[in-house]
């Protein structure tokens, strides 16, 4: 029961965040942009003969998080130098 109190304010509370989101239109894509996966899919399956795609996207995962840490880290350190007092 408290379990389901909890996740009930977490729903709410995310709903409530996303609500901006929410209320813009749909947009409808045109057809173009979604024939153009299907090209995209052909290239990826002659590929996929030569090197896994699964590979390929889990070393790009790999760097993107890699990356992305050292950018995080950075930027904390750069907020926290700009701190007066601090060296």
């Amino acid at each position: 029961m408290i379990t389901t109190i909890l996740l009930t304010i977490f729903y709410n509370f995310i709903l409530a965040i996303l609500w901006p989101i929410r209320i813009l239109p749909d947009v409808s894509l045109p057809a173009d942009f979604l024939a153009s996966f299907g090209v995209i899919g052909g290239y990826l399956s002659g590929l996929n003969e030569i090197i896994p795609v699964a590979t390929i996207l889990t070393i790009l995962g790999l760097i993107l998080t890699i990356e992305g840490s050292i950018l995080l880290y950075k930027s904390i350190k750069w907020v926290y130098q700009k701190i007066p007092g601090v060296n």
